[in-house]
C-alpha cells in the first residue's frame, strides 16, 4: 500500500510538472506584431508575425519568385478595417482579410483573401480573393532587420500600407472615404442635440475643411447665435471669408480678437489678428 502511495505521488508530480511547461511563454524566433490606425473615420488592425534577416538573403531565395507567401511567418497575416476601403483604386467591403504576396523583382502581387484563420500558404485559394493588387517595389535605406508592416503619409482619408524588409519597400494606396460617416454622424447628433454651440461650432469647422462653405456658414452663425464664444466667433469670421464676404469677415474677427483679449488667450488674439491684416489686403 505503502508502495501505491508513493508511486502516486511520483506519477501526480509528473504530470503537475508536465502541465507547467506547457503553460510556460518561452520565446520564439517570429515574433508577433499588432499595427492599429485611423485612417479618416476608419479603423485598421493588422497582425503578423516577424522574421528577421538574419544574415540570410530574403526575396528570391528564402522567399522564393513567384510562389505565394503568407506576408509574414506562423500564421498568415491578417488586415480588419471597420468601412469601406480602396486598395490601389479596388474597392473592399470593411472585415477582416488574410494577406498573401507573391513577390517579383520588379512588383508584388499583393491579394485580400476573405478566409483569414490559417496557418499558411497551404490553405491559400484564390477563388476567395476580393482584391489582387499590384505595386511596384522599392528600395528602403536602411534595411529593416525584422519584416515591416505599417501605415504611412496618413492625410485626412489616404494612407499608404507598407511593406518593408531587407532593404525592399513596397506601398498600397489606401483611400478611406470619410464624408458619408461624417454627414452620418452630423446627423445624428443634430438628432440628439438642440441649439448647442458647440456641436454646431464642430459641424461648421468640418464643412469649412472639406470645402463646403455654404453649410459652414451656415452652422457657424447657428453656433454664433446660441452662444458667442472668441473661438466659434473666429470660425464665424473664417467662413465669410470662404464665401467671399471679407467685409464680414473682418468685422466678425475683430469680434472675435475682443473677445480673445477679454479671455486673456493669445493664440486666437495672434490668430485673428493676421487674419484681419491678411482679408484687409485681400479686400483692397
Amino acid at each position: 500500500m505503502k508502495k501505491i502511495k508513493i508511486l502516486l505521488s511520483i506519477l501526480m508530480l509528473s504530470i503537475a510538472s508536465i502541465s507547467n511547461l506547457k503553460a510556460q511563454e518561452l520565446p520564439v524566433p517570429s515574433s508577433s506584431g499588432e499595427v492599429h490606425q485611423r485612417v479618416g473615420l476608419t479603423d485598421f488592425v493588422v497582425k503578423y508575425s516577424r522574421p528577421n534577416v538574419n544574415d540570410r538573403t530574403i526575396f528570391g531565395t528564402l522567399v522564393p519568385y513567384s510562389k505565394v507567401w503568407r506576408a509574414g511567418a506562423n500564421m498568415a497575416t491578417t488586415i480588419e478595417f471597420t468601412s469601406v476601403v480602396e486598395f490601389n483604386g479596388t474597392k473592399v467591403e470593411p472585415g477582416k482579410y488574410s494577406i498573401f504576396i507573391t513577390p517579383e523583382e520588379n512588383s508584388w502581387r499583393i491579394v485580400l483573401n476573405t478566409v483569414w484563420n490559417t496557418s499558411g500558404t497551404g490553405d491559400y485559394d484564390a477563388v476567395n480573393d476580393v482584391a489582387t493588387l499590384t505595386a511596384k517595389v522599392g528600395k528602403e535605406n536602411p534595411g529593416s532587420e525584422s519584416w515591416t508592416i505599417g501605415f504611412d503619409a496618413i492625410k485626412g482619408d489616404n494612407a499608404k500600407l507598407y511593406f518593408a524588409w531587407a532593404g525592399i519597400r513596397v506601398e498600397v494606396s489606401i483611400v478611406a472615404p470619410s464624408s458619408e460617416l461624417a454627414i452620418a454622424n452630423i446627423n445624428a447628433k443634430l438628432d440628439e442635440m438642440s441649439n448647442t454651440f458647440g456641436a454646431y461650432n464642430g459641424i461648421a469647422r468640418y464643412y469649412l475643411q472639406t470645402g463646403n462653405n455654404a453649410e459652414a456658414l451656415k452652422y457657424a452663425q447657428m453656433s454664433v447665435e446660441a452662444d458667442a464664444k472668441f473661438y466659434n466667433v473666429k470660425v464665424l469670421s473664417e467662413a465669410y471669408a470662404a464665401n467671399g464676404d471679407y467685409k464680414k469677415a473682418i468685422e466678425t474677427a475683430e469680434r472675435s480678437l475682443k473677445l480673445s483679449q477679454e479671455a486673456e488667450y493669445q493664440p486666437y488674439i495672434d490668430m485673428n489678428t493676421e487674419n484681419i491684416a491678411k482679408w484687409k489686403a485681400i479686400k483692397k
